[in-house]
């Protein structure tokens, strides 16, 4: 039976990001997606200027709506939010739906090279991490993992205490964890660290691209997500996530995307369902 997933995330017009990178993939990945847009922007917010306009009123009586209409999901999918009020909303919309038991999925978007994003302080990881406090799964970059653990972010933590980061996280709620965007020593590789409490742990290492791109996150949270719900085992998942956002970023050099368009990740979807199969 096809799987519903509920996606909460803003709608950026311009800069592949968010709900415009998840709802092309998941539906890829053969997921129905119910969206409910937590604020609309102009373009994200990593540009040097954008208009946003925050929808949490709007997010009540969207979740009573979908509540007497009897709406049913096996999954709801959280990410970036732009204030402590929205995160309140997305408690709301966990405690309206707890009946349905759906695995939850959060991208804790927030932060990234050890900054917040612009327009967020402090208020808003506090409202995050309650989030995350009723996650399933979260995918966090390195640096959201030390907001979110009040750990001090650096780019020369070792193993253990990536490990050790990821146990704290644990301890927040979530049982399946991926600390994604980790440096190597020698500063050539990436990897991401999957932690799970039934399946163990596992250190995935590719390249480093020595362009930064906006929406990477997004693109593997996205696929990450919808092979999950396909049944993949989340070192699975996270394996195949990463092969296809390092394709993408392949595709945006040969293509000479500019970097705050993100990747071309619509000129690789045959990649990514042959990839799945």
């Amino acid at each position: 039976m096809q799987k519903k997933i509920a996606l909460i995330n803003d709608l950026s017009g311009f800069g592949r990001c968010s709900l415009t990178v998840w709802l092309p993939l998941l539906s890829a990945l053969k997921a129905e997606c119910l969206l409910m847009p937590t604020s609309i922007l102009s373009n994200h917010t990593a540009y040097p200027e954008f208009h946003l306009k925050d929808l949490s009123d709007e997010l009540e009586p969207w979740i009573d709506t979908w509540s007497r209409l009897g709406v049913q999901f096996d999954c709801v999918m959280t990410g970036y939010i732009a204030s402590p009020a929205q995160a309140e909303r997305i408690l709301e919309f966990f405690d309206t739906f707890d009946d349905e038991h759906p695995l939850i999925i959060t991208d804790p978007a927030m932060a990234d090279h050890g900054s917040l994003y612009p327009g967020l302080g402090i208020a808003t990881v506090e409202g995050m991490k309650e989030i995350v406090k009723h996650a399933d799964l979260i995918t966090p970059n390195l640096t959201e993992a030390c907001l979110l653990t009040e750990n001090s972010y650096r780019e020369d933590f070792s193993r253990k205490e990536i490990e050790a980061i990821a146990h704290q996280l644990e301890e927040l709620g979530p049982h399946s964890i991926v600390i994604t965007g980790i440096p190597s020593k020698d500063g050539e590789t990436l990897c991401d660290y999957c932690y799970d409490a039934n399946e163990g742990a596992e250190w995935l290492e590719s390249p480093r691209y020595s362009q930064f791109r906006h929406g990477t996150g997004d693109v593997f949270s996205g696929v990450l997500a919808g092979l999950v719900m396909r049944g993949r085992t989340l070192a699975q998942a996270t394996r195949t996530a990463g092969d296809f956002v390092r394709a993408c970023l392949e595709k945006a050099d040969e293509e000479q995307t500019p970097q705050f368009e993100g990747v071309p990740f619509e000129l690789l979807m045959n990649t990514l369902t042959s990839m799945e199969d």
